[in-house]
C-alpha cells in the first residue's frame, strides 16, 4: 500500500575561517550555528565527536528508502545556506553578516537529518521560501513530509511541482535505524567540514563576486 504526499529543496556556501576572517579553523573545532542563522533561535554546537561517518547534504534521491526522525533534536530551522549549482549542487553555511554579499542562492533552510537503509547519513536542506520570498509547492510538500512521515521508512520522489512520499507495505521488514551518539552536532560538523563561510575574503565568496 502506498501513500503520497509532497516536499521541498535546499541552499549553502564553502570555507571555514575565524572571526577575523583570516585563518581557517581546524576541522576538529565545532561549528557554532549561532553565526549562521538569520535571527535568534539556535543552540551552539558542542565539540565534534570522532565518529567514522560521512554525511551528505542533499534532498532524498527518489530511489532509496529513508527514515526521518520525529525528534526535533535531529533538525534545525532557519539556517542560512548558500547553494551553488555546478556539475553537482554544493551547499555551504554562510554567516548572516556576509549573506547580503551574494545576490542569488542564499536563503533560510530547515536542515533535517535522515538515514537510508544502507546506513548512510544525510541532511535535507529544505527551502523555506523561493527566490521571490513565496512558499512554493516544493517547500510546502517537503515541510509536510518531515511533519507527517517521521519515524518510519518512506521513499520521497520528486514530481514536476512537488515531492511525494510513499510508505513501506505493513508486512515489510521495518528495522529502526541507529543514530550517532553525539546527536545532530556530529552530522552538522561532518556535513559542513570545510564548507562554512564567515568572511568576505573567503575564496568562494570572492569567486562568486567575480574577483577570482
Amino acid at each position: 500500500m502506498e501513500e503520497r504526499l509532497e516536499g521541498t529543496e535546499a541552499e549553502v556556501l564553502d570555507g571555514i575561517v575565524n572571526d577575523k576572517g583570516q585563518d581557517r579553523l581546524k576541522v576538529e573545532e565545532d561549528i557554532d550555528l549561532s553565526r549562521f542563522i538569520h535571527r535568534d533561535g539556535f543552540m551552539d554546537v558542542p565539540n565534534l565527536e570522532s565518529e567514522l561517518i560521512t554525511v551528505e547534504v542533499r534532498p532524498p534521491n527518489g530511489q532509496s528508502w529513508i527514515w526521518i526522525p520525529g525528534d526535533p533534536e535531529w533538525r534545525r530551522e532557519r539556517v542560512l545556506i548558500l547553494e551553488i549549482k555546478a556539475v553537482q549542487r554544493e551547499f555551504y553555511l554562510i554567516a548572516d553578516s556576509i549573506s547580503n554579499l551574494v545576490d542569488t542562492g542564499v536563503g533560510e533552510r530547515i536542515l533535517v537529518a535522515y538515514q537510508d537503509r544502507a546506513k548512510g547519513y544525510f541532511l535535507w536542506p529544505i527551502r523555506l521560501t523561493n527566490a521571490r520570498g513565496d512558499r512554493d509547492s516544493w517547500s510546502l510538500s517537503a515541510q509536510q513530509i518531515i511533519t507527517s512521515y517521521t519515524d518510519r521508512w518512506i521513499r520521497v520522489k520528486p514530481s514536476t511541482t512537488s515531492y511525494n512520499a510513499y510508505t513501506l507495505p505493513p508486512d515489510a521488514d521495518n528495522p529502526v535505524p541507529v543514530w550517532p551518539a553525539g546527536g545532530f552536532k556530529v552530522l552538522l560538523n561532518k556535513a559542513f567540514k570545510g564548507r562554512v563561510l564567515t568572511s568576505a575574503n573567503d575564496p568562494v565568496i570572492r569567486r562568486l563576486l567575480g574577483y577570482l
